[in-house]
């Protein structure tokens, strides 16, 4: 998120395509709701679905999914058009002045330098003219047919109006009122916020979805603003949290993979860092799923996670996961990952800290610990490649097969490795003492933090984290989680698809029959809500009709056992980032 939470309340427009928050954040959502009654703002939803976040909004307009990209070029071809964009901004933050080389040109889908025999880029001829000290040539009159914003310009300049109509399904007049809206925050005292979620994200084109959307934000002077920039509404505390600050073994803040041997010094690491094509063995999830069904991977290690149900092509995955030898899964819940393994070997679960384990199961901390300290031993006695790293690690807890949480997060906050003076010469922080907060850390080796933002979360004066209250909310909103609640699964027992009432009459479909979805992966199986919700979209001179079909259901759980919803999904990912098309794939619908 550019901004924050409290901050949307600011906004004068908000825009949500791409998610759904208030049914999917509804304590987040009162800012919105906020924003409308201070500011007067107004809420557009964009959404193949007429969903509880436009049921609130001031205006709705129906899109087929995936053609997210080519509706938002269409605002950044408006803006310019018209020329509804802060001049000045634009100038001063942007790269819109700078000039690009005079060999870069794009032509019928492709950009200069692609070559068809290895489907790749030589990317030389991206960059600016420079000048002899090096640095970007820029006009800030905009007037070098050169320069990033007359670029845009022309590239943009064919997704007029009506050819967004046709691509998206939008009608034309609704499309323009959303342009109008937003082209409204280009003046400096109004700005507008993009609320997004996985609707964006999780197509093969999701990258350039979110980066036309910068786009038009910056072109309207809206990020680093009261009430504008774009807010990723996530999920998950824990997974863009420990991405950003490094967590991943991989990983250094920032997204940076970690210095090889070969890299000595930062000029080296930094030609090899900067974006180029990964390394065929690099580690990264979207490469391992070849690795399974290859046999090439002997175990895995599933914590928080069942892949058997959120990763695509759910055969596919199914017959990977099973050439394994060994499996281990660690979560709160019984996932469809774990009952897949549970005919043969050893299963242990998770349960709630609340009381010990119950039987045979062990908490997080004791699986991995003594999966470490067994695997340490083993490169200890039979040695291996590369065993440094593994033998050399740090692990001083008081039951190495079993380290605590609190031994875990005081690790987290850092220790001073030695005495901790400040600019007088006053010893500060004695050694082997826990940080009080990050304006201690050093540089030189004397202090230890698994990250500056952690250094002060537990000090000697105890655990500054548990500050709070800690009332359970009650709320249990990840689909995996509700599928296990009692009540839930009371109000809505039976999996479910959506079709709209046009689509549902053609199939002779009515509510409650029972329907195949099916793709060319496979077929799930569930009961149709026939609904207005849907509606019928003109795309290129073709009727098209889009199914809903939540990711909610499973074979695991207090409802009535359901399909895998990813059974119907591709394994494709997006060409940057490499997140799946969860949102966008053809299937066929028929009455059973």
């Amino acid at each position: 998120m550019t901004n924050n939470w409290v901050d949307i309340k600011n906004a004068n427009v908000v825009l949500i395509m791409g998610g759904n928050p208030a049914e999917a954040h509804p304590v987040g959502f009162k800012w919105v709701m906020e924003a409308k009654t201070r500011n007067g703002a107004q809420v557009m939803v964009v959404d193949p679905r007429f969903n509880r976040s436009a049921a609130v909004a001031d205006f709705y307009a129906p899109i087929r999914a995936g053609s997210d990209a080519a509706f938002m070029l269409g605002v950044i071809n408006y803006l310019l058009t018209h020329d509804k964009i802060q001049h000045e901004y634009v100038k001063a933050y942007t790269n819109a002045a700078l000039i690009v080389r005079e060999d870069f040109q794009f032509h019928e889908g492709l950009f200069t330098g692609y070559d068809a025999a290895t489907r790749s880029y030589n990317t030389t001829s991206w960059d600016y003219e420079r000048d002899e000290q090096g640095f970007a040539k820029q006009d800030p009159t905009f007037q070098n047919p050169r320069c990033v914003l007359n670029l845009l310009r022309t590239y943009t300049n064919r997704y007029t109006p009506e050819l967004v109509s046709q691509i998206t399904g939008t009608p034309e007049k609704d499309f323009l009122h959303v342009c109008e809206t937003l082209a409204s925050t280009s003046v400096p005292d109004r700005t507008s916020t993009f609320l997004f979620a996985l609707g964006w994200t999780h197509h093969t084109n999701g990258s350039q979805i979110i980066r036309a959307a910068s786009m038009v934000q910056m072109l309207l002077g809206n990020v680093g603003m009261p009430g504008g920039g774009l807010n990723a509404l996530r999920g998950h505390s824990n997974i863009q949290g420990y991405t950003d600050l490094g967590l991943l073994s991989t990983r250094l803040p920032g997204y940076m993979n970690l210095p090889k041997d070969s890299q000595q010094t930062l000029d080296a690491y930094l030609l090899a860092v900067t974006p180029k094509a990964d390394e065929p063995k690099e580690v990264n999830y979207w490469h391992n799923a070849p690795k399974f069904f290859q046999g090439k991977v002997n175990g895995y290690i599933a914590q928080g996670f069942n892949p058997l149900a959120a990763m695509p092509d759910k055969n596919r995955m199914r017959d990977g996961l099973a050439k394994l030898r060994f499996l281990v899964t660690i979560d709160p819940l019984d996932t469809e990952t774990s009952n897949f393994w549970q005919n043969e070997g050893v299963y242990n679960d998770w349960h709630y800290a609340g009381t010990q384990p119950p039987g045979e199961a062990w908490n997080d901390g004791r699986i991995l610990g003594t999966i470490f300290t067994k695997l340490r031993a083993l490169y200890a006695k039979e040695g291996g490649i590369c065993p440094e790293p593994v033998l050399n690690m740090q692990w001083n807890y008081r039951d190495p097969e079993d380290p605590t949480p609190e031994e875990v997060a005081q690790e987290a906050n850092g220790y001073a490795l030695a005495d901790i003076q400040d600019a007088a010469g006053k010893v500060v922080v004695r050694k082997g003492e826990l940080l009080p907060d990050f304006s201690v850390l050093k540089d030189d080796g004397t202090t230890a933090s698994y990250c500056w933002v952690f250094a002060g979360s537990w000090t000697e004066a105890g655990n500054q984290m548990a500050r709070r209250d800690n009332t359970d909310t009650g709320l249990e909103l990840f689909r995996h989680w509700t599928k296990h609640s009692h009540l839930n699964a009371i109000m809505q027992p039976e999996q479910f698809v959506e079709i709209g009432e046009r689509l549902a009459g053609k199939l002779g479909i009515a509510a409650g029959d029972t329907v195949r979805v099916s793709s060319r992966r496979g077929y799930i199986e569930a009961k149709a809500v026939v609904t207005k919700r849907l509606k019928r979209l003109n795309v290129m001179g073709q009727e098209v009709d889009q199914v809903g079909v939540p990711c909610h259901w499973g074979f695991k759980g207090a409802t009535r056992k359901g399909f895998l919803a990813n059974t119907l999904t591709p394994a494709m990912g997006d060409a940057n980032s490499q997140t799946p098309e969860f949102k966008a794939f053809l299937v066929n619908v028929e009455k059973v």
